[in-house]
């Protein structure tokens, strides 16, 4: 067995249709006990009954939940397993690439800053969406809604 005891905070990212939620499954198999995983907050929310919208107010609201939920689980997961390497779907910075709005706008709004953000995580992992080499992004998840050419 690997043995990870650290304290480390690793996001995975990218595209729709990279890869992230499949490398998840498999490194938490492999690690077995050594890792607490962190879901994607964007997926909580828009299975949980808030629907998809083009209005940028709306989004603005929907960017600013899921940012406060995913470092609010990446917070409880740390809180729950101190010693375990936490992997996030998805990162706090995720939302951004959704964001109506300016970056200046988007860091004024989180009350936050691409540095501090970048604090949070000890490393990036980033899976380049599959529309990228022209292959399908279908998946398993259903709240998924992006075409291959807004996914890359």
């Amino acid at each position: 067995m690997h043995n990870l005891h650290n304290e480390k905070r690793i996001v995975l990212t990218g595209g729709p249709g990279g890869g992230k939620t499949t490398a998840l499954d498999l490194i938490r198999r492999e690690f077995a006990g050594q890792i607490a995983s962190v879901p994607e907050a964007a997926t909580m929310v828009f299975s949980g009954g808030i629907s998809r919208t083009e209005n940028p107010q709306e989004i603005t609201s929907q960017q600013i939940a899921i940012f406060n939920l995913q470092k609010n689980l990446e917070d409880i997961q740390r809180a729950m397993h101190p010693d375990c390497l936490i992997l996030c779907d998805r990162g706090s910075l995720d939302g951004l690439a959704y964001w109506p709005g300016s970056e200046e706008d988007f860091f004024d709004k989180m009350e936050s800053s691409l540095e501090k953000e970048m604090k949070r995580y000890d490393a990036v992992i980033f899976f380049e969406t599959a529309a990228k080499s022209g292959q399908a992004i279908k998946s398993n998840n259903p709240i998924r809604n992006e075409s291959e050419q807004k996914a890359i």
